[in-house]
C-alpha cells in the first residue's frame, strides 16, 4: 500500500512537471530552446509510462 501511494503520487508529479514545461515552452520564442524543451517532456512522458506500467504491474500482484 505504501509503495502504491508513492507511485501514484510520482505520477501525479510527473503529470504536472509535464504541464509546467507545456507552459513554460509557450513563453519560450526560439526554435532551439523549444526543441530542448520538447526532449525533456518526451522524457516526463517516458517516465509517466513507466509508472503507469509499474502500477498496472502491481496490481496484477
Amino acid at each position: 500500500e505504501d509503495r502504491r501511494k508513492l507511485l501514484e503520487t510520482a505520477l501525479e508529479f510527473e503529470e504536472d512537471t509535464i504541464l509546467f514545461y507545456e507552459l513554460l515552452g509557450t513563453f519560450m520564442g526560439e526554435e532551439e530552446s523549444l526543441q530542448g524543451l520538447q526532449k525533456i517532456i518526451e522524457e516526463e512522458k517516458r517516465h509517466v509510462r513507466k509508472l503507469k506500467d509499474t502500477l498496472e504491474d502491481s496490481d496484477e500482484r
